[in-house]
């Protein structure tokens, strides 16, 4: 921890989390793509140090299947007008979201399906969206709860900001950004109105709202959902999304292959020490 903000990555908080081993690492706010360049540093310093003391750190997503923790990269942020003052609340004093906060709200919801794979990249990280895991499963949004997909929550100042708990630890900062930016976007140009809030476990069909979309949890129908999208592809560029997507067929050719040899360490020898 002494030598990452050496290389500019300023960390609010860190700790001990779940799983053995695990730490969890919080950077402090910062605008636009440089809080996807800090993330970028800070996990590639990460593992540079730990090569360094003779360890693997790794950020892949679920390196123990018989353990119920996970490696997760959740995106804290929240809306800013062009005078510099934060647009999530009607106003300073109030607690009550902006109409561009929910219509920022609506539209991330909206694309939630397609946009899952670009926030749980590899095989493995899709196993992860299963219930009563505080990992979502489905496009819901509450104040402060764990089980949606996003989580409205208060900072040290009093004001609000927004948790995207799609993204893993496998998931890259710089499309994180993007996607939710694209889909933001999105609903704040075509006024979407975003479904009640969750109050209790989004795990739990009677408190979600009807016809709420679940997360897919396995990566053909991942690529279906991203292919479908439109607004997705044109925000990222079809060059990306071509590539990308034939690299995500490579790795279900992969998975069927490992399958059928019996090989169940398949997922730990390619991603552990890669991620």
């Amino acid at each position: 921890m002494t030598d990452l903000p050496k290389v500019g990555v300023d960390i609010e908080v860190f700790e001990s989390e779940w799983g053995a081993g695990q730490i969890e690492i919080v950077n402090k706010p910062s605008f636009g793509i440089q809080a996807a360049d800090t993330s970028h540093t800070c996990r590639i310093s990460v593992k540079e140090i730990a090569i360094e003391h003779g360890y693997i750190a790794s950020f892949m997503t679920k390196p123990w299947p018989e353990n119920d923790s996970r490696t997760a990269l959740h995106f804290n942020h929240s809306l800013w007008d062009i005078k510099g003052e934060n647009s999530m609340m009607t106003d300073n004093n109030s607690n009550e979201l902006s109409i561009v906060a929910q219509h920022w709200i609506a539209g991330v919801l909206a694309h939630v399906p397609g946009i899952a794979v670009l926030m749980a990249p590899t095989v493995n990280c899709l196993k992860t969206y299963l219930p009563n895991s505080l990992t979502p499963t489905n496009a819901t949004w509450g104040f402060y709860n764990r089980t949606t997909a996003l989580r409205v929550k208060e900072d040290t100042s009093g004001g609000m900001y927004i948790e995207n708990r799609l993204g893993s630890g496998a998931a890259n900062p710089y499309i994180v950004l993007a996607a939710t930016v694209a889909a933001g976007i999105d609903g704040i140009k075509n006024k979407m109105q975003p479904p009640p809030d969750v109050k209790g476990s989004g795990y739990d069909p009677e408190k979600i709202p009807p016809k709420t979309a679940n997360l897919p949890t396995d990566m053909m129908t991942a690529l279906e959902y991203f292919n479908n999208d439109s607004v997705i592809r044109e925000a990222l560029g079809e060059e990306f999304c071509q590539c990308f997507t034939a690299h995500k067929l490579n790795e279900i050719r992969l998975e069927e292959e490992a399958r059928a040899k019996g090989d169940t360490d398949w997922e730990w020898n390619l991603f552990f020490e890669y991620i």
